[in-house]
């Protein structure tokens, strides 16, 4: 039998509270209604709400509500915020938990700012909150009310003028302490970020939410149960935790399986088999997460026909500890937020051989996550620190990824998608290591790169290409001299060896200066007087042929490859040469401040028969 009680419009029949939204169905907590099982729409959510026994059991139910939109930015309330843990600048890597206050006047700040400390102080005491504080920035917003204390406090039907309209009694039920969500977030906005707001009420009246969709939880700010009930409701806001206590609801649970992961209608063997919720846990015994993790039957205010992972977790009861499901949850979670790495080199950049990569990796617990670092995706060997000296690693001239992989191996997380997912970061850096970039081809690859990765581009081994034979590529570069932006070179005629009619020209030269054609196979990029040699000395050397005057600011030298200027210097078909122009420039570039010669961008050249 499946009860739903038709409430009014709102959860309140009090127009003056402008928090009240429409709502949907009540599931629980004497409201004639169970937990139904009926999927929440994408602008819907619940207020999980919880009563205290004396012997710290709870009972409890929720409200399926229409969810209110969060204002914009700007609509910004202004009141003085302070980070009263973590950072208040930054990183913007944190979870920021943001305090807001309702019904303390501007006299009662400070008994606000009491609330808020204690209330903090016991969350990043207990775990999962412990061990991950460093996470957490955590933010108090000092909101000044007209009048102290809330509506419908102690009794319902007293009205007090505050800033967030927090009330009792939301939707017929004492315990269950709403507030206006636009309010509360229009002065959260007022901290540097915001991820959870935590509205605490001028109270001592046991009371709290936790709204499921909007990251927000509800308490009393000093009854003596405020601290438990702020992680309960942030274990529902937060962490997606539904209740695991029976009452409230039918004796018998009759829904589909709960979306939350500490509730199910799975046995263990069934769990087990179809690798579903908490199976990864079964079994696991450890006394200070509440112990044996099986299926007990009873959850989500039914007795039967429902299973929750642990006897008494805080979920149920308050003053016990969150089970080890439910931490892994707020874990996940807190990483849907925050990055396991929570700084790095710039992955826009190029870098060379000679840098030093780094990164900054969270620290849970105090102790940097553990970095591993990949040469084109293959671990480096040894190389496992926060920085990765690249001259270490033998690079060639090729261009090579480099990537740093963090991931957070806590024991508390077993679901791997959510480890590869969320607890996993990797970023990947640029390297190269090539001086001058080779493309005969124009692919905007490093030639012999390319080659070294498939040796059947150049089948006759020459270091070409093959595609690329008898052709010609502008290489390096060329630098501004007086007259213009710089010299360059072009050649007319045939790069075959037999036709030897190949003619080297030199444009946009200075005029009338003295100036070498020169040739080589050894490619560099080295800064020569004005401008770079694009030319390096490694075998079989530098080949110097006749000097010649620019003229008119040009100069042109046939080539004779049948007379080289040295035996060494000899072009033969399937070889590669460079060839460059360097020429004097007494004016230079800036005004006439150079150091007197330069040179133009080079040639590569490949010959055939």
């Amino acid at each position: 039998m499946i009860w739903i009680m038709k409430l009014p419009n709102y959860c309140i029949g009090l127009a003056a509270t402008a928090f009240l939204v429409p709502c949907v169905a009540a599931q629980g907590g004497g409201q004639g209604a169970s937990l139904t099982g009926q999927a929440v729409g994408a602008d819907q959510e619940y207020l999980y709400w919880d009563g205290v026994r004396e012997d710290g059991s709870l009972f409890g139910g929720r409200l399926l509500v229409d969810r209110p939109e969060r204002p914009p930015l700007h609509a910004r309330r202004p009141a003085q915020a302070t980070t009263i843990f973590g950072r208040g600048t930054g990183s913007s890597n944190r979870y920021d938990l943001v305090f807001v206050g309702d019904g303390y006047t501007a006299g009662e700040l400070g008994t606000y700012a009491n609330d808020v400390n204690a209330a903090a102080a016991y969350q990043l005491s207990i775990e999962p909150f412990a061990t991950y504080a460093s996470y957490y920035s955590i933010h108090q917003v000092d909101v000044v009310s007209n009048e102290s204390g809330v509506d419908n406090d102690p009794t319902q039907g007293i009205q007090r003028d505050t800033a967030l309209d927090m009330a009792y009694w939301c939707g017929g039920t004492e315990r269950l302490l709403c507030v206006d969500v636009g309010k509360a977030y229009s002065y959260a906005y007022n901290a540097p970020d915001v991820d959870q707001v935590i509205a605490l009420a001028n109270s001592s009246k046991y009371g709290g939410a936790g709204y499921s969709g909007s990251d927000l939880a509800t308490s009393a700010g000093h009854n003596s149960s405020s601290l438990e009930v702020v992680a309960h409701e942030l274990g529902h806001s937060m962490g997606n935790l539904a209740d695991e206590y029976t009452y409230g609801g039918p004796a018998t649970y009759t829904g589909g399986e709960p979306s939350a992961p500490n509730a199910s209608i799975l046995t263990a063997s069934q769990m087990a088999a179809a690798g579903t919720k908490w199976a990864a846990w079964l079994g696991e015994n450890q006394a200070a997460y509440d112990g044996l993790v099986d299926t007990y039957e009873g959850a989500v205010y039914s007795q039967y026909g429902v299973y929750r992972p642990t006897n008494n977790s805080k979920m149920r009861a308050l003053g016990r500890p969150f089970n080890l499901p439910s931490i892994e949850s707020l874990i996940i979670q807190l990483y849907h937020e925050v990055d396991p790495l929570d700084d790095h080199a710039d992955p826009a950049l190029v870098y060379t051989a000679g840098d030093v990569l780094w990164v900054t990796p969270m620290a849970p617990g105090g102790s940097d996550l553990p970095v591993l670092w990949l040469l084109d995706g293959a671990l480096i060997p040894g190389a496992m620190g926060n920085t990765l000296d690249l001259s270490t690693l033998g690079l060639g001239d090729c261009d090579y990824t480099v990537s740093a992989l963090v991931t957070d191996p806590t024991p508390w997380v077993r679901d791997q998608a959510a480890i590869d997912n969320f607890l996993t970061q990797q970023v990947d850096f640029q390297v190269s290591g090539a001086p001058v970039l080779i493309d005969c081809d124009g692919n905007g690859e490093h030639d012999p790169c390319q080659i070294a990765a498939d040796p059947g581009l150049d089948a006759n081994g020459n270091g070409v290409i093959d595609s690329c034979e008898c052709q010609v590529a502008s290489v390096c570069t060329t630098s501004p001299n007086s007259v213009g932006p710089g010299a360059q070179m072009i050649n007319m005629g045939s790069t075959s060896v037999a036709a030897n009619d190949l003619l080297l020209l030199a444009l946009a030269c200075p005029a009338g200066q003295f100036g070498i054609f020169y040739y080589g196979q050894d490619p560099v990029s080295v800064p020569l007087g004005d401008g770079v040699r694009c030319i390096g000395l490694a075998p079989p050397g530098i080949f110097r042929l006749p000097p010649i005057s620019t003229g008119q600011g040009s100069a042109s030298h046939q080539l004779d490859i049948t007379s080289p200027p040295g035996a060494a210097g000899q072009i033969t078909a399937d070889s590669t040469w460079y060839f460059q122009f360097w020429y004097r420039d007494p004016s230079g570039p800036g005004g006439g401040v150079g150091v007197g010669h330069n040179l133009s961008d080079a040639l590569q050249i490949n010959f055939c028969q």
